[in-house]
């Protein structure tokens, strides 16, 4: 061998060639991988913190678009039975003939007076002018809501034999559950069927489209039949 030739034990030399060579190499990607593996972004989120996100996104979005959902699925419900309510008919009773008391002196002791008379409905006031006035006469149960120039006045679920009167001076908006059991009259004149019987429908009410929402003349209505 060379090492021979030179004087040089051989396996002095191998070992050394081995220790210069094959070692560094070995041990180098070790090295280089676990520097790599350092380096690496150790955060992560725990499923628990996204399901929690999701669910106050959640709530939320149901905050807000409370009314929208209300002025959907409302009518939908309008044949739910409404609950029972007992009303007690207060029994007039005759009052006691007391002794005349003094005039202008006080009611004798155990003196019972009589029950005052219920007030009297207050009479609807007048239209005012270039206002909308809408009447509403129930036939059948049907739950309504009710809109006025941008305010919610009415929303309700309604018995046959009740009656809404309701002014606007730009517009009125309606949603009947049942639009067949409502009879309405528009500024005083009779209008026409919003719908039939169990219809959900939506009436936009101006000054623009009232004449179109009330109801025509016989001699048309028979002219087109």
């Amino acid at each position: 061998m060379y090492s021979e030739y030179l004087g040089l034990d051989p396996q002095a030399m191998l070992d050394k060639y081995h220790a210069e060579t094959s070692t560094p190499t070995e041990k180098a990607p070790k090295t280089a991988a676990t520097k790599a593996r350092r380096l690496e972004p150790s955060f992560t989120l725990h499923p628990v913190m996204i399901w929690s996100a999701m669910l106050l996104v959640s709530v939320v979005a149901l905050y807000f678009s409370r009314r929208w959902i209300s002025d959907v699925f409302s009518p939908y419900f309008t044949h739910r039975p409404a609950p029972a309510q007992t009303l007690t008919t207060p029994v007039p009773q005759a009052p006691a003939q007391p002794s005349s008391p003094p005039a202008g002196g006080p009611a004798a002791v155990g003196e019972t007076a009589a029950p005052p008379s219920p007030a009297a409905e207050s009479p609807l006031q007048p239209q005012l002018p270039g206002t909308i006035r809408l009447h509403l006469k129930i036939t059948q149960r049907c739950w309504v809501s009710v809109t006025s120039d941008g305010n919610r006045v009415l929303v309700k679920l309604l018995e046959p034999g009740d009656s809404q009167t309701f002014d606007a001076i730009e517009s009125l908006y309606l949603i009947l559950g049942n639009a067949g059991g409502v009879q309405a009259t528009i500024n005083g004149k009779p209008a026409r069927p919003f719908g039939k019987d169990g219809e959900v429908v939506r009436v936009s009410i101006n000054a623009q489209n009232v004449n179109e929402l009330l109801e025509q003349p016989d001699a048309p209505r028979n002219a087109r039949q």
